[in-house]
């Protein structure tokens, strides 16, 4: 049984999703939905309640759909080929970089192939950029105009889906560059890449954006399009979710705010499922050009795996399914699915993969838990700051504490810390409930038995973070998804001192 307080704030917000937010509308639902005492009760109820507004009067069950193109379709979607656009070969996903260090960045593309069984010959390309209006930037790149262009030659396959990464090394500190790559002698060329190094020395200033929780279903991506105008941008920091693996029925934004289908239009469980999402938001135009204007930095948090996950499970894995394809519709919507989705681990290899193949981040030394490659990432940026990521769902993290949906209990902390605005319009037991339930889902999540770092994950922090306040720079920044308590690492919670340097986000 749960707090009925929570019990009845969590089915409140589940309703709150599909009608006016308003604390009018929440003091009512709460009334109605006092007499829930379990959050899996009132969930059911109120699922059961938007389900039946949303479809309309439709008796088809849009789950069962779900379920039955699954069937038939899964294990029949190929790789991106020529086919998908228009029957030519050529540089569809742009080009991008990233983790940029003193002396080297990773370069990135991807080429689609006429068929699946070419290996291609793809030729990079590296200068610095000294364009101007008399000079182009596709110029820099030409040998015949640049002779101190950087050029080389790689082959890539169905084995890493046609994409390209390379580490380009000895290059100079902060000095920004541009990329590309062709083919067939430069008759098929990619856009142009604009990246940079990281600075080292005195440094007065940097220009970064921050992102995260990138969903196709809720519509473009408008804020990477202003990101990639921002003037003087010096590289932008994705912090988890940069792809969400639900499909297309009954799930979490299914309703496409694009009019477009996801691919595969399935919840994505295989490595050809994770890449072919992948390829979906490269399509994406706001992306393609931010990802082509700076270099940017890459923490994985749960939704470019699954759902809540953590080391060795998932909220929205289910590796056994308590129905199967004869079982009844009933019994298949109760169990919501028709059949396993297999071993934990190797869905979380085959998400790992696709992201390390499609996102310009540099391979760690060691593993990160159940995947074969450290995420850790160390930006040191001048004499101003320090950039730190880490893996915060796959080394160490445990399951989530069962205080009801997660995903809405978050929610329920924010309406309590708004609670002098609602007591206007509501009566004091009422906010009281807002507040019992704060103190419960607060008290649980400072549990120290609940970890997302391990104590070597904490170690490299923590002496980066050191080392760079020992150096005198202002900034310490931790990049990931996820909340850290920070305050036990070399002091962070202390009053810093003013500075005039600045980071421009």
């Amino acid at each position: 049984m749960m707090n009925a307080a929570i019990a009845s704030l969590v089915a409140a917000l589940l309703v709150a999703r599909g009608a006016a937010f308003d604390h009018e509308s929440i003091s009512q639902m709460l009334l109605a939905s006092e007499k829930n005492v379990t959050v899996s009760e009132a969930s059911a109820t109120l699922r059961g309640e938007l389900k039946a507004h949303q479809e309309e009067g439709q008796v088809e069950d849009e789950s069962q759909v779900y379920r039955e193109m699954r069937r038939r379709l899964a294990g029949t979607a190929g790789p991106k080929l020529a086919g998908d656009f228009g029957g030519k070969a050529g540089f569809y996903h742009g080009v991008a970089s990233g983790d940029p260090l003193a002396d080297s960045v990773i370069i990135w593309t991807r080429y689609t192939p006429s068929s699946a069984d070419e290996v291609v010959s793809i030729q990079y390309r590296i200068a610095v950029n000294k364009a101007t209006d008399a000079v182009k930037q596709e110029d820099l790149l030409n040998p015949a105009v640049n002779k101190a262009v950087k050029v080389g030659t790689v082959n890539t396959s169905a084995a890493s889906d046609w994409t390209v990464k390379l580490d380009m090394t000895g290059l100079e500190p902060g000095t920004a560059y541009v990329c590309g790559f062709t083919v067939n002698g430069g008759t098929t060329a990619s856009h142009v890449g604009m990246t940079n190094t990281a600075p080292v020395g005195p440094v007065s200033e940097m220009n970064y954006a921050v992102f995260s929780c990138a969903h196709w279903g809720f519509g473009y991506f408008h804020a990477y399009d202003v990101a990639a105008t921002i003037k003087n941008l010096d590289f932008w920091i994705h912090v988890g979710d940069y792809i969400y693996e639900y499909g297309n029925f009954s799930t979490y934004g299914s309703e496409s705010g694009r009019g477009v289908s996801f691919e595969p239009p399935w919840e994505i469980v295989t490595l050809q499922d994770y890449r072919l999402r992948h390829g979906q938001y490269n399509t994406d135009e706001a992306l393609l050009n931010l990802r082509r204007r700076a270099p940017m930095l890459a923490i994985w948090d749960d939704h470019e795996l699954s759902n809540n996950a953590y080391v060795d499970g998932a909220e929205n894995h289910q590796e056994m399914c308590g129905a199967n394809t004869a079982s009844s519709a009933a019994d298949q919507s109760r169990a919501g699915c028709d059949s396993g989705e297999g071993k934990y681990s190797d869905r979380m290899k085959a998400a790992a993969k696709a992201y390390m193949e499609w996102m310009p981040v540099r391979r760690g030394a060691g593993t990160t838990g159940l995947v074969d490659t450290s995420i850790t990432q160390i930006i040191e940026w001048g004499d101003l700051a320090t950039i730190v990521g880490l893996d915060t769902r796959l080394k160490v993290r445990s399951k989530d504490p069962t205080i009801g949906l997660s995903f809405w209990a978050s929610d329920v902390v924010v309406l309590a810390t708004v609670n002098k605005n609602m007591s206007k319009r509501m009566e004091s037991p009422l906010v009281g409930q807002f507040k019992a339930a704060a103190k419960v889902l607060q008290d649980t999540r400072a549990n120290e038995s609940f970890a997302q770092l391990v104590s070597d994950q904490r170690q490299i922090m923590e002496d980066a973070f050191k080392a760079s306040k020992a150096a005198g720079k202002p900034w310490q920044i931790y990049a990931a998804g996820t909340n850290a308590q920070l305050c036990s690492l070399a002091g962070f919670c202390e009053r810093r001192p003013q500075t005039q340097r600045t980071g421009h986000r």
